[in-house]
């Protein structure tokens, strides 16, 4: 079988060197029913449908189609005995009926999911899915020029009376030469990106090329700017987010996120309960959006973790006081509590939020704080948090924190210590806070601490937890005097 391979893909390269033009191979033939395989043996991130498979009723019945997947497997010839490996999927593959363009129309959400039907001679052919994913995995994979082989494989479950299924499987190895976008006009770049921006009929199925093609900076600058803010507007009632981070990422370089046209829709947005703007707001901001945001029926937590983001920004006097209202509205805190073991649960929850204002009273509070080192003890359950079903012999961990340290990191967060750390990977937006390692002190008491070889950095949005390493010592408490020092300083010239 191997031989086999080894040889088809050797003719592969041999006749794609000779051939120009596009090829078509059938893959699978009955007289129910084929499917045809074309494929371009030259292509680049500018051709829109190099691959596609077209499906037919050959018959005279109408079809029942259950299944019509298909998958690229690609060849690794770098084994250490030198014989060639299959790699599954590689460029691309489908599951249940998502190779269709049916599936993926917003217009018809749910009739396409269970099975489609094709009348006699009808044909059906798809290559939205399968080019845009191959493209997006070969531009990253590809520096330059290089001639590939691939296994297109395709099954199909169908029926001609609706109850009983057959199976239908075909392969073909082809192969073609892949250029990479720094060997293609920029100008067709732009062009594809265009049409890509102006679809928005197709649920996630132009996410792959849109998010490649926007990684290009010489494209993206070209793109006018009321298009991309069309294309985020006009997939607002779509579940394309990462399509709207994509088109974001571009304004957001070119410090154009003041548009008022973006500003008013995301403002509308947050009154619409079809209207998708959460994830948008994570990486977007404009100050403007602050009243509307509060105002909004979010939960408390989500609407803190978009601030949060992008905290200095949006702090003035009156957006404290606002915040401040409003986180108190949600926890009734009374600031004149003492905590202790029976009220530790809700008021270490509720400090949390309330740090989150900035708010001269809350900073007040949590300076008076810093002198109580009395341990209480709270449930840890960061160790299950990878877990999908808790047992009864998960133990839920209970650790001493100290309330000094609880306003520690709560005053790390209202003098604006915590970082916010933006990772754009390809299109994937990470974000999460950052708390230098200056501020880093071990709590004894907790081996979890202790068995940290490096400082522990990156924190969950809400700081859970961030006690157990972010511990008061003597040297973090002169730093943090100064801070306070700073505060009460700034404080008496606003008062004077």
């Amino acid at each position: 079988m191997k031989k086999t391979i080894f040889l088809i893909y050797f003719l592969c390269f041999v006749i794609t060197s000779n051939q120009a033009q596009t090829e078509i191979i059938p893959i699978i033939e009955s007289n129910l029913v084929s499917v045809t395989f074309e494929f371009d043996p030259s292509p680049n991130l500018s051709i829109k449908d190099w691959l596609s498979l077209t499906l037919k009723n050959e018959s005279d019945k109408k079809l029942t189609i259950k299944t019509f997947n298909y998958s690229i497997n690609t060849f690794d010839e770098s084994s250490p005995n030198e014989e060639i490996t299959i790699r599954e999927g590689a460029l691309g593959r489908s599951k249940k009926l998502n190779l269709l363009s049916q599936f993926h129309n917003v217009t018809q959400p749910k009739e396409i999911h269970k099975t489609f039907s094709l009348n006699p001679g009808e044909s059906i052919r798809s290559w939205k899915y399968i080019s845009n994913t191959a493209s997006a995995t070969l531009e990253q994979l590809i520096s330059d020029k290089k001639e590939e082989c691939a296994l297109m494989q395709v099954k199909i479950e169908m029926s001609d009376d609706g109850k009983f299924f057959e199976e239908y499987e075909g392969e073909e190895v082809f192969c073609f030469e892949w250029s990479n976008s720094k060997n293609v006009k920029t100008k067709l770049l732009k062009s594809h990106l265009e049409e890509k921006i102006l679809d928005i009929t197709q649920r996630r199925i132009n996410s792959a090329i849109i998010n490649t093609l926007s990684l290009n900076e010489d494209v993206a600058k070209k793109i006018d700017s009321d298009l991309i803010i069309k294309g985020i507007i006009n997939r607002a009632y779509t579940e394309n987010h990462a399509e709207r981070l994509a088109l974001l990422k571009i304004l957001n370089t070119r410090k154009e996120q003041s548009a008022s046209l973006l500003i008013d829709h995301y403002k509308a947005c947050m009154y619409d309960p079809k209207c998708n703007w959460e994830r948008d707001l994570e990486y977007y901001w404009n100050n403007e959006l602050f009243d509307t945001l509060v105002a909004n029926k979010l939960f408390i937590n989500k609407k803190l973790k978009i601030l949060e983001l992008h905290a200095p920004a949006w702090e003035t006097i009156e957006t404290k006081e606002k915040l401040l209202t409003l986180i108190l509205n949600h926890t009734q805190f009374d600031f004149n509590q003492e905590p202790n073991q029976d009220n530790f649960l809700k008021w270490y929850k509720d400090v949390k939020l309330l740090s989150s204002s900035r708010h001269p009273s809350v900073i007040d509070y949590l300076i008076k704080l810093l002198d109580n080192e009395t341990y209480l003890k709270i449930e840890d359950w960061s160790g299950q948090r990878n877990k999908k079903i808790t047992t009864k012999k998960d133990l839920i961990k209970k650790i001493n924190i100290r309330v000094c340290d609880v306003a520690f990191v709560g005053l790390l967060r209202a003098f604006n210590q915590v970082k916010v750390e933006k990772e754009f990977n390809g299109f994937k937006l990470s974000q999460k806070l950052f708390i230098d390692n200056k501020w880093r002190g071990v709590n004894l008491v907790n081996p979890d601490g202790l068995r940290l070889k490096n400082a522990y950095t990156l924190l969950s949005i809400n700081l859970n937890m961030a006690e157990k390493y972010y511990y008061l010592g003597e040297l973090n408490t002169r730093l943090l005097k100064k801070l306070i020092r700073e505060y009460k300083s700034n404080k008496k010239e606003q008062i004077d």
